[in-house]
């Protein structure tokens, strides 16, 4: 995952360097985990700042098993933007490491079809993540 953290089920860095891993998707743990600590902040009398920082926009990759069959039956137009040459654009936006053009599957997270993970060859090591309902989704 980059050393980003991962997308499922995730290990958290706790007080006192201890790891906790929790199950779920990252953004949906990350949300909960702050939700529940800003309840507990906010009966105290200090001031306090939270910063919830998701992986998840970072790059496109799997959505949380509740959305895995969202588009299911829909045709999907093609962004205009899809192969853009980012004419016109600085050329920072020519060098974007997020093109996809010479991505790899790795990166892209292009999954294997329906009963065909066999636990962990790449590129599909991220699926390893995942518990067998989470995969099943």
């Amino acid at each position: 995952a980059g050393g980003q953290g991962h997308y499922y089920n995730p290990e958290f860095l706790c007080s006192g360097g201890q790891q906790r891993q929790v199950e779920g998707y990252s953004t949906d743990v990350i949300t909960d985990v702050s939700i529940d600590w800003m309840d507990k902040q906010s009966q105290q009398k200090q001031p306090f700042l939270l910063m919830c920082q998701y992986k998840s926009p970072h790059i496109h990759r799997i959505p949380p098993p509740r959305h895995m069959n969202m588009f299911d039956g829909q045709q999907v137009a093609e962004p205009e933007t899809l192969f853009d040459t980012y004419e016109g654009r600085s050329s920072y936006a020519k060098k974007c490491w997020m093109r996809l053009f010479g991505m790899s599957e790795h990166v892209l997270n292009i999954t294997p079809p329906q009963g065909e993970y066999d636990g962990g060859k790449r590129p599909y090591q991220f699926l390893g993540r995942m518990t067998q309902s989470q995969r099943v989704a």
